[in-house]
């Protein structure tokens, strides 16, 4: 037992078929890449094709797409063809770092043509796909470490972490996009249920705009031609108004002229006395009847007797008329009225009155130099006030016109934007949503604007321009003009969310702003079924999502 114990352990006898089989397995690996953590692996395949290890896929070079795996099977090792199938090289010739192939698709897994593709597995997270240049350059690109294989960097192994990580975030976005679908099935119902309200107002509003537009088009034509009678009116008051003054200046002009054609040197007086005197009361009322009449007693006892008011306003109605009785009443009204007003309205004394005058008749007639053709039809006064009615009752009714005409327009503007699939995005309609970054608040307002906030003054980023993208993106364009620059515009990408948020807000270029906005109105049956997957997949540890 000490002699076995202490002798050297005898070499075991390997046959020569399991040599071959080992010379193939490390040729493998150094054709695919592979790390010596998984030599094991390769060299259990080698020596036991059990069941569970033996599979018929071959094993792939580094930096292989599965998808094209049948085009990369050396486990035979038959020869290669170049993927253009313009040249065909001994597979061991696949990721020598030499490019043999025009197409680089010789070297997958090297940087030798620069111009190929490197698949990054990434077990356990999102395969990526990257240009082979980035192939052992230093800096770790798969999550795996795959692209770093020389030594160069050391890259450890990520991807069950990100995995766990973006397991999480996919459970909860799962979670919040099963409440935003649930909110999202409410958005659909308020915009079937709101469009239904907006045609049925729509049909009413019509209805009544077709009822009252008759009444006002009769309403606009009757108060053109109240107006034009109203003018018409104004421009015969004007002409009545310069009779009456043309009349007063002919009497003072008359007067005027009699006085100074009255002698210079007057007779004696009762003392014999040839002096000038002044005009007596009772002479001037002699002489301004005699203007207006031929009998000479009449203008004496003008003179001579104090006149009353009631005799007052018969003489100046006199001026104008014949009519003695109605002069009378009109005189006597006049001087109630002026004695009830303390004011002298009556200036001149002595003339001759008709008692027949009517004042209020006199202000309806026709002046004698109106001209019909000229002037227009003769209306009386009273057409002033007419008019004045009229365009009450027509601006009235106009009004309740024009404010149904609005609210038409309104709904026909509502009706016609475009709201996504099942009108879900109808809700946005009129609501804002705010987010603040640093000193500038950042507003939202779909269908209508967007706009940067700081203080008092405000800039435009833009007006609705429409979705892009298969509705997911709103579109913002001609904002606020940049100094010497392009006018500003706003490019929101939409996602899943139980209520309306804006975020990540940003200024990637020059004038061009980008920013998120979550809302209910993306969390449609489709989207939701998708997250589900994607976070049942990940839940299970698969290679690709």
């Amino acid at each position: 037992e000490t002699e076995s114990s202490t002798a050297p352990t005898p070499r075991r006898w390997v046959p020569p078929t399991l040599k071959a089989q080992t010379r193939t397995a490390l040729k493998t690996l150094r054709i695919t890449g592979m790390r010596r953590t998984e030599l094991g692996v390769v060299l259990l395949a080698a020596l036991f094709p059990v069941a569970s290890l033996a599979s018929d896929a071959p094993f792939l070079p580094r930096g292989v797409d599965p998808v094209l795996a049948p085009r990369y099977d050396l486990s035979t090792g038959r020869a290669f063809s170049c993927l253009d199938g313009l040249k065909t090289i001994p597979a061991d010739r696949v990721n020598d770092d030499f490019c043999d192939c025009a197409d680089a698709s010789d070297e997958p897994g090297t940087s030798a043509c620069g111009v190929g593709i490197f698949y990054c597995r990434n077990r356990g997270y999102y395969p990526k796909q990257l240009p082979s240049s980035f192939v052992n350059d230093g800096i770790c690109d798969c999550c795996d470490g795959g692209d770093e294989f020389n030594g160069r960097a050391q890259c450890p192994n990520t991807c069950i972490e990100l995995g766990a990580s973006m397991r999480a975030t996919l459970k909860q976005e799962s979670a919040s996009a099963e409440q935003g679908g649930v909110a999202y099935h409410t958005y659909v119902q308020t915009a079937e249920t709101t469009k239904t309200q907006w045609e049925e107002e729509r049909k009413k509003t019509e209805l009544e705009m077709n009822e009252l537009k008759p009444r006002v088009e009769f309403l606009r034509t009757k108060k053109k031609a109240a107006d034009a009678a109203a003018r018409r009116a104004e421009n015969a008051k004007a002409k009545r108004e310069a009779q009456m003054n043309k009349s007063v200046e002919e009497e003072e002009t008359a007067a005027a002229n009699e006085a100074a054609e009255q002698p210079a040197n007057p007779p004696a007086n009762e003392d014999g006395a040839g002096e000038a005197r002044e005009e007596t009361e009772e002479e001037r009322g002699q002489r301004i009847a005699a203007q207006w009449t031929t009998n000479e007693e009449a203008a004496g006892q003008a003179g001579g007797a104090e006149e009353t008011e009631e005799e007052r306003g018969k003489r100046i109605a006199a001026q104008w008329t014949t009519n003695e009785e109605a002069a009378g009443n009109v005189a006597g009204e006049a001087a109630a009225s002026e004695e009830a007003a303390g004011t002298d309205f009556f200036d001149d004394e002595g003339e001759e009155y008709d008692e027949n005058f009517n004042l209020e008749e006199h202000k309806t007639q026709k002046p004698s130099d109106w001209n019909d053709e000229e002037d227009g039809e003769w209306l009386p006064p009273d057409e002033e006030q007419e008019a004045e009615l009229a365009s009450k009752e027509f601006d009235a009714e106009n009004a309740k016109f024009q404010k149904l005409e609005s609210e038409k327009t309104k709904l026909d503007k509502n009706l016609g934007h475009d709201y996504g699939p099942k009108s879900a995005f109808l809700p946005l309609l009129g609501k804002c949503v705010e987010v603040k970054v640093n000193q500038y608040t950042y507003e939202l307002c779909p269908y209508e604007k967007a706009t940067q906030k700081e203080g008092q003054s405000s800039v435009s980023l833009g007006t609705w321009e429409g979705f892009a993208d298969n509705y997911t993106v709103m579109s913002f364009t001609k904002g606020q003009g940049c100094w010497n620059g392009p006018s500003r515009k706003f490019t929101v990408k939409l996602t899943c969310s139980t209520h309306e948020v804006l975020s990540k807000v940003e200024e990637p270029s020059r004038c061009e702003y980008t920013a998120e906005l979550s809302t209910p109105a993306m969390c449609s049956p489709e989207y939701v079924k998708t997250i589900h997957e994607k976070a049942a997949q990940m839940a299970l540890g698969h290679d690709e999502l």
